[in-house]
């Protein structure tokens, strides 16, 4: 019973973790599209910096929860780096913007190179918080499943996860960006 109530609770966080994770993206769009421009290339460098660090944190994290004596306090570590790393991303996208001033010159010629730098510097800033959403879903599952049950409560985690997503993204995109602007979204997020 524990573990089915536990699963419940668990089942609220990540739906609410998905929600800020989509919201996450969005806010760093507009962010980065503030110091790149709004363009495919901007928007290119956000999503796959997200999606790689996704991919790293599940690789990684995913092992170490294989191994994790209470992977359910992992995961609320994670949480809670994920929200204080995201309270730091203005300050880092500030930063960003005058070191992309002094770049500029050097790399405007070169537009591959510069697009290289774009990404590395774009997963810089967002990779940590994003490594650590990665290694969320691994942990939970870890947390909630024995030796072949896997998949129903993956699949239940995912798809609860993959709703919240969809929901922090229209609410952040449609409703908290402009009603409460870009730090005070972030903020509410975080």
């Amino acid at each position: 019973m524990g573990k089915v109530r536990g699963l419940a609770a668990a089942t609220a966080l990540f739906f609410a973790s998905g929600a800020t994770g989509l919201a996450y993206e969005v806010i760093w769009f507009r962010r980065f599209s503030h110091i790149w421009g709004a363009s495919t290339l901007a928007m290119a460098a956000v999503v796959s910096s997200f999606l790689l660090g996704l991919g790293i944190g599940a690789h990684f994290l995913g092992r170490r929860a294989d191994r994790m004596s209470a992977p359910l306090r992992g995961y609320g570590w994670c949480e809670l780096a994920i929200g204080l790393l995201a309270l730091l991303i203005p300050l880092e996208c500030s930063l960003l913007a005058a070191t992309t001033g002094a770049l500029y010159p050097a790399l405007s010629g070169i537009p591959f190179l510069y697009t290289v730098v774009r990404f590395l510097l774009t997963f810089l800033v967002i990779g940590p918080p994003c490594i650590l959403m990665g290694g969320t879903f691994p942990l939970l599952v870890k947390q909630f499943t024995g030796p072949g049950e896997v998949g129903p409560t993956a699949g239940w985690l995912y798809a609860v996860n993959t709703g919240g997503a969809a929901v922090g993204c229209y609410l952040a995109g449609f409703h908290l960006l402009p009603w409460l602007g870009l730090s005070g979204t972030n903020f509410l997020a975080a």
